[in-house]
């Protein structure tokens, strides 16, 4: 943001047209939110929300991160946000015993990601988890 002086009582305020930059922790909450959003939404869908083996839970721990599990019938997903900023996430297959993993972001210091930044790892982590799922 840039003050331009034009007389002694007026001040003309002009803006970057760059994006503002996301702190860590702003950052790692905007991902939280929507993820948890979204794997809420998947467990109760059809069947899933009758069955006694579904379960979605979040844990926060302090000082090192979150961690949200979604328990299907024969699978599970976790996402891990870390408090360095590292993002991962995994999917089991425990009827094939098979395992997935991704990351979607290494560790980052404040101001590495825009907020368009952090919506496109989102839709790729929500694209990961739909296509797990099937």
């Amino acid at each position: 943001m840039l003050l331009f002086y034009v007389n002694s009582s007026i001040y003309i305020e002009v803006k970057n047209m760059e994006e503002e930059k996301l702190s860590r922790a702003d950052t790692k909450r905007l991902f939280i939110q929507e993820l948890e959003r979204y794997l809420l939404r998947i467990s109760q869908k059809g069947d899933r929300l009758r069955k006694s083996s579904t379960k979605f839970s979040v844990a926060r721990y302090s000082g090192l991160g979150s961690k949200i599990k979604l328990y299907l019938s024969n699978e599970q997903i976790y996402v891990r946000v870390f408090t360095s900023g590292e993002i991962n996430i995994s999917y089991y297959d425990t009827f094939y015993g098979t395992e997935t993993r991704k990351e979607i972001s290494p560790k980052f210091t404040d101001g590495t990601y825009t907020e368009n930044e952090v919506k496109l790892m989102i839709k790729e982590t929500k694209k990961f988890i739909r296509e797990s799922l099937r």
